[in-house]
């Protein structure tokens, strides 16, 4: 999964944020693009001491 390095959007491909234009890099994040339910996991939206938010969208 690639993430942009501006907005956190996640990318199956390598390239450039088709928001923002910014190049993607390569993630470590291990849930960006999985898939839970019927939504997919598409980017982070912040952390904090208790967790982390993501944004889930359906495919």
């Amino acid at each position: 999964m690639h993430v942009c390095s501006e907005c956190g959007q996640g990318y199956e491909r390598a390239g450039y944020c088709a928001a923002d234009g910014h190049p993607l890099a390569l993630s470590t994040d291990p849930v960006l693009g999985t898939d839970i339910l019927r939504y997919r996991i598409a980017r982070s939206i912040g952390r904090g001491g208790m967790g982390s938010v993501y944004l889930g969208v359906q495919p």
